[in-house]
């Protein structure tokens, strides 16, 4: 972990941390501690000095971390301890993971009340499709943990399709996942506003890991659909709608930025989804700006076996993104064009703020 932080110091990121439920309490708070207490010998959990074993490790000053998740997917036989591996009830698992959520949260906040945590929760994993499972979990989870999580974090992988062969039809889950994502968000809005009303304004998801990702399939993980073209587009249509959705999206983590995992951004070269991010890192504004297509071009998505992501009829051929900078001196246009064969020529004007921008520069 130690090696993990210097890292992050030398590229000015942020860490995410995560806990296992199968650890006790104490372990979860002396994590904390180690992390985030200064070396002056405060040493508020208790027992074993964990600052003072931080600097002993070659790292004095904290590092500060500040976003932690409870565990990671409770719903399913997750090996990192979720509930969902070792009780068969899935009523009863939600249940236990909200009340060990609540005694991890108040454990760990005691050492350090700046702290974000998490309640992972179901979001549609895999093939995004508002079904009556992932409405059951999200209603009961938020009822019993809407009142004292911080964030609740979801997994949007998509389209989670490694048996599809048919090239055009891959191509055209990817171009729909965005779509597939905000129906998602719909869905988490109704069910925050009526499961937990006291939070409808500020409650929102952490994506603590996220990708436009063919994952496994009936005969071997597929991860080259990840590194191409057609990937790239997906992600950028993905990362405009959370950036579209800030009242419902905290942040959002590409897993993985690390090379050679089999979902990397980079491998001797970096794919083309590395030059996505790039672009959105570096050519993105403070606020949004609204920002319409004139009559787009409009293309259809139909589930044929053994695809996974449900059908999207009518879908934008092109999106674009608009922002602003700070002082309101740069304007920033991202235009991504989903059409498989043909370049397109479109007519866009800027319309209302969006997002939280106050509709662009003077």
């Amino acid at each position: 972990m130690d090696l993990d932080h210097r890292d992050l110091d030398q590229i000015g990121g942020r860490a995410l941390n995560r806990t296992i439920d199968r650890h006790a309490l104490a372990d979860a708070a002396d994590l904390v501690e180690y992390c985030n207490t200064p070396n002056n010998g405060s040493n508020p959990n208790g027992g074993t000095n964990w600052a003072a074993v931080r600097a002993q490790n070659g790292h004095p000053l904290p590092y500060g971390v500040r976003l932690f998740e409870i565990g990671n997917e409770p719903y399913g036989p997750d090996m990192w301890g979720s509930p969902g591996r070792y009780i068969s009830d899935p009523a009863v698992a939600r249940t236990c993971h909200a009340v060990t959520s609540r005694r991890f949260l108040d454990a760990m906040k005691a050492v350090d009340p700046t702290i974000s945590v998490s309640v992972p929760s179901r979001f549609g994993e895999g093939d995004l499709k508002v079904d009556q499972t992932t409405i059951n979990y999200q209603i009961e989870l938020l009822q019993q943990a809407g009142q004292f999580a911080d964030v609740i974090t979801a997994h949007p992988y998509l389209p989670w399709d490694g048996d599809q062969t048919d090239a055009e039809q891959i191509y055209l889950e990817a171009m729909a996942s965005a779509k597939a994502l905000e129906d998602n968000l719909s869905n988490f809005r109704t069910i925050r506003r009526f499961s937990a009303p006291e939070r409808s304004d500020d409650l929102k998801l952490r994506f603590s890991e996220w990708q436009l990702s063919y994952h496994y399939g009936e005969q071997a993980l597929d991860t080259t659909h990840t590194r191409t073209l057609k990937g790239a587009l997906g992600a950028a249509d993905m990362l405009r709608v959370m950036l579209e959705n800030p009242s419902d999206v905290a942040e959002a983590c590409w897993m993985h930025l690390y090379p050679n995992t089999p979902w990397s951004t980079f491998f001797e070269e970096p794919f083309p989804i590395y030059h996505v991010l790039r672009v959105f890192r570096r050519h993105f504004g403070d606020d949004l700006v609204g920002c319409s297509i004139s009559a787009p071009p409009v293309f259809s998505y139909t589930q044929e076996a053994p695809s996974k992501l449900t059908s999207q009829p009518d879908l934008r051929a092109i999106e674009t993104i608009a922002s602003v900078s700070a002082d309101r001196e740069s304007l920033f246009l991202i235009v991504i064009n989903k059409d498989r064969v043909s370049a397109q020529l479109a007519e866009g004007g800027k319309g209302g703020g969006g997002g939280g921008g106050d509709g662009g520069p003077d």
